[in-house]
């Protein structure tokens, strides 16, 4: 199994990072520059069960996708998989979780799983997933989102207007 991680501090409450991640249909492009599109398909957004589709560049990799939340923590945490093919067949998923820390902001940390757990199978997959995958680009592309979460949250006005001055 490969095994991504990134952790970032964010000076706002876990509250508002939840916030800005439940308003993902309209701030997604302006997250990054490789961030296209992302639009709630099924259910609440980040509610268990719910699905939604990204759209987005990893270095010279195209993912476009559907993805399902398959855990919900609401304001903590949620997890997800990819759904569609062939992300899917190497059982793509991963992870966000906000934890409050004492400054009064949160501490963000995300993960990305690829593979399987099974011993020969997971050697193979993932030695094949090294060869074929820019790992390195998706590292980047995980601090980029860390790093420009807060500009993103700071763009966001209290009635989620992602055009007006931002939050207090």
């Amino acid at each position: 199994m490969i095994s991504l991680r990134n952790r970032v501090h964010l000076a706002v409450p876990a509250d508002r990072v939840w916030a800005c991640f439940g308003d993902m249909e309209h701030l997604y492009d302006r997250w990054i520059p490789e961030h296209l599109r992302w639009r709630w398909l099924f259910g609440e957004p980040l509610a268990k069960g719910t699905i939604w589709h990204a759209d987005e560049w990893v270095g010279p990799m195209r993912i476009n996708a559907r993805f399902q939340v398959i855990e919900c923590e609401p304001g903590r945490y949620f997890s997800w998989r990819i759904l569609s093919f062939p992300a899917a067949l190497v059982r793509t998923r991963g992870s966000f979780r906000f934890s409050p820390s004492p400054d009064g902001g949160c501490d963000m940390d995300q993960e990305v799983h690829l593979g399987f757990r099974v011993p020969v199978v997971a050697q193979v997959l993932d030695l094949a997933m090294r060869l074929v995958l820019p790992l390195a680009e998706f590292r980047r592309h995980m601090r980029d989102e860390g790093d420009n979460l807060i500009h993103l949250i700071s763009s966001r006005s209290p009635a989620g207007d992602s055009q007006s001055a931002p939050l207090p």
